[in-house]
């Protein structure tokens, strides 16, 4: 039975990833998906499912809704789209997902990880202060887990974040850099060091320096 449903579910992310490029496709998809990928994504935390295909696809087809809703939704009408509807992703769905993302950050760390890219999507389809604090807090909190390629892969999604949303990060610029980069900055691990010092000059482009948060 558990392998009759894992193929189901590998079939609909297959089915989702297939349309991923035709906008109007996958936001009616999604609201399907979700309840799978809510209930996925700790099993992944917890270790309870190790396959690291289905959890590429799983970020994968989570990354590329944020992109393309629109709000989106079929009609009554096979085949027919109407988009006078609210964005699926609404500010709640946002918050819940945040920390099942986070949650992702320690896995498969010698693979290309998809979790950054799923949480610089995210960044990207919102303006909202909230969702935005909540993201940020969420990532910086991270990067003080004492292992390193958790603070490592907490650096790669903050930067994504800041690379896709800067406008709308740069209020976050005191916690993000006098609270917990000024601290990586002189991390351990000379990895975790450089990437920090990466984000922190990303950061800098956009702002200027940041001498006096780093004091």
């Amino acid at each position: 039975m558990m392998g009759l449903l894992q193929k189901f579910r590998v079939s609909h992310f297959i089915v989702t990833r297939n349309v991923a490029d035709q906008q109007h496709l996958l936001s009616p998809y999604i609201g399907i998906l979700l309840p799978h990928i809510e209930e996925l994504l700790p099993a992944y935390a917890s270790g309870s499912i190790e396959d690291e295909a289905l959890w590429t696809l799983l970020l994968e087809v989570l990354a590329k809704s944020y992109e393309v809703d629109d709000g989106g939704e079929y009609t009554h009408e096979p085949d027919m789209i109407d988009t006078n509807f609210p964005a699926f992703w609404t500010d709640s769905h946002h918050l819940k997902m945040i920390p099942l993302l986070t949650a992702q950050l320690p896995l498969f760390p010698t693979a290309p990880t998809p979790v950054s890219t799923a949480f610089a999507s995210l960044a990207g389809s919102t303006t909202s202060t909230p969702v935005l604090k909540a993201l940020n807090t969420s990532l910086c909190l991270a990067t003080r887990s004492d292992e390193s390629v958790v603070r490592m892969a907490a650096l790669k999604c903050i930067d994504g974040v800041w690379e896709k949303q800067p406008d709308e990060m740069i209020q976050f610029v005191p916690e993000t850099v006098s609270e917990f980069l000024s601290e990586l900055l002189e991390d351990e691990n000379s990895d975790v060091e450089n990437m920090a010092r990466k984000v922190l000059a990303r950061i800098e482009g956009l702002t200027g320096s940041l001498k006096e948060y780093l004091e």
